[in-house]
Order: structure tokens, then C-alpha cells, then sequence
């Protein structure tokens, strides 16, 4: 799992901007019924229950993303992995969202006898952006094997909205950013390795880096971060990244030889290995140089530390 992916998704939906034209592309056709101007709410969802002064119970638990678009609360869960407890995990989140309205309709009872209780629906969405196709439960009932005997009894259900980014429509969207964001992460999905396929692929430095995050492409996101400028040319990017990674293996594998070599000729402690495992390049080409002429673990600290 990609840890470093939600914070930078986080970031990038908490601009209202891209999570109303995300949200007005999924939902309305590209309409523009979401306004920008919807507030990012508290995604807190932690909350006490209790119902008629019986037990109370506590639960913390916090949204990636909570906006209120004023008659309806908006959330969004980033995920990166196809996640068969979602439908239980999206129930909980709303129960909670919806708990805490309730608290807050306790609170100006106590100050207006008169005041009614109105919840505010709440939609919660499942953001998909692992590079397999979603094959979990969307609702309660698939995850229950309900005999028989109850299968006409109406048990409630709790289905869950689970968008697909490979499945988004590029024409849907009306931000730039959200665009090719989106289909940045559908050609990286579907490169075949060829360099020229992605020639045309001209992002802002934080698209990109979001684009590197969700596809899991590691090494290219260190190497994105590194970059200064506000554009980049994705091209160039993976090209760049690639030929680290090859001269990163080079290096690694003159290591490997270099103490391969060493060990036939010394007796090696973990520490001098793992000197040798962290050196430099510059200090790998000495040791490369001057390996007939060790004769010992002093030799090689001496080498190291010239």
C-alpha cells in the first residue's frame, strides 16, 4: 500500500475547485450544480453516543475529506486497495456524521425548547485509485450469506458508491487540473514501457506529483519531488527516473562484487559489510580501484574514510 498517496490526495481535494468539478463529472453528467464556493467542513467524525442517557460510547474515526455543500455533506474516502469491509467502514463513517448532528440538535434544545430535529443527508463516495478493478461488496447484503428462510425479510442495506478513476470520463470534467490529472493516471495504468506514448503528457509539478502518488510509481514521485518548476514533462520525468534506477542497480551491483570479492580474501564483520553496503559511489570506485591491494579490514576503513 502506498502510504505517502492519501496526504497528497488529502491535499489536492481540499481544493474545492477540484472537488466540486470531480463531484459535478461523477454525479450530475459535468453540469455545474456543486458550487467551488462549498465549505470543507470538519472531517472529524469522532463522536459520543447517547441515545436517551444510556451508555455512553466514544468512537474516534476522521474522513479523508468532509465538504458542505449546504443541503447535503459530501465525503470522500481516498482508496488504494481493494477493501472487502468498505460497505461496514462507509456505515460507520456516516453513522457517526449523522451522530453528530443529532449532538448538535441536544445542544440548542437545551437553549431553544422549540428547535427540530432536521439531519442533513450525508453522500459518502469511495475515491478507487488502485490499479486492479474493484471486486468487494458495495452493500451490507453482499458481505452476509442470509439463509434461506430470510431471504424475502426486508434486511436493511447499506450500499456504498465506489468511483473508479480508470473509469472517469475525461469530457465530464471542466478543471484542468482534474483533467489531466485524470488522465494521467489512466495512460500511466496502460503504458506499454514505450517513452514516445507519453511524449504529450505536460503537467504542473503538483498534478504530477498526485499522478506519480496514485499509480504507486515510487521512484518517479522522489524524483518529481526533487524537480523544481512549475511544469513538467512526464516524458522526460520516467526517462530521468529510469536511468537513475539503472545506475542505482549498477551500483548496487558492484557492491555485491566488491564484497563477494572481499570475503574470499577476509574474514568480514557484519559492521565492515554494512560500511561498505552505505558508501558513496565515489567511495565504491576507490574500493574498485585499490581491491588488490586490501589486505585487510584496516585497509578498507583507510579507503573509506580518504
Amino acid at each position: 500500500m502506498n502510504l505517502r498517496c492519501d496526504p497528497i490526495l488529502k491535499d489536492y481535494f481540499h481544493n474545492s475547485e477540484h472537488f466540486a468539478d470531480m463531484f459535478n463529472a461523477l454525479f450530475y453528467d459535468g453540469k455545474q450544480v456543486i458550487s467551488p464556493s462549498i465549505i470543507d467542513s470538519d472531517s472529524d467524525s469522532s463522536s459520543l453516543f447517547d441515545m436517551n442517557h444510556h451508555d455512553i460510547i466514544a468512537i474516534n474515526r476522521t474522513r479523508d475529506i468532509l465538504f458542505d455543500a449546504t443541503f447535503v455533506l459530501i465525503g470522500i474516502e481516498n482508496q488504494g486497495f481493494v477493501d472487502y469491509t468498505m460497505p461496514l467502514r462507509n456505515l460507520l463513517y456516516d453513522t457517526l456524521t449523522y451522530n453528530k448532528q443529532y449532538r448538535l440538535y441536544q445542544q440548542e434544545k437545551k437553549k431553544n425548547k422549540h428547535t427540530q430535529l432536521h439531519l442533513i443527508p450525508v453522500i459518502s463516495v469511495v475515491f478507487y485509485y488502485g490499479e486492479k478493478h474493484w471486486s468487494a461488496p458495495r452493500s451490507l447484503l453482499e458481505m452476509m450469506d442470509i439463509p434461506q428462510i430470510y431471504q424475502n425479510h426486508k434486511i436493511n442495506d447499506w450500499n456504498i458508491h465506489i468511483v473508479d478513476i480508470k473509469d472517469i470520463d475525461l469530457s465530464l470534467l471542466h478543471n484542468d487540473d482534474n483533467r489531466k490529472l485524470v488522465d494521467g493516471v489512466q495512460r500511466l495504468y496502460r503504458w506499454d514501457g514505450n517513452l514516445e506514448h507519453l511524449e504529450d503528457i505536460t503537467l504542473s509539478r503538483d498534478v504530477a506529483i498526485t499522478v506519480a502518488a496514485i499509480t504507486g510509481k515510487i521512484e518517479l514521485l522522489n524524483t518529481l519531488e526533487e524537480e523544481k518548476g512549475d511544469v513538467i514533462h512526464m516524458c522526460s520525468s520516467i526517462e530521468k527516473c529510469l536511468n537513475k534506477g539503472r545506475q542505482d542497480g549498477f551500483i548496487q551491483g558492484q557492491v555485491s562484487t566488491i564484497i563477494k570479492l572481499l570475503k574470499s580474501k577476509l574474514n568480514l564483520p557484519e559492521e565492515i559489510i554494512l560500511k561498505i553496503e552505505q558508501s558513496s559511489q565515489e567511495q565504491i570506485e576507490k574500493l574498485t580501484i585499490h581491491i588488490f591491494d586490501i589486505n585487510s579490514q584496516e585497509d578498507i576503513l583507510h579507503l573509506l574514510s580518504s
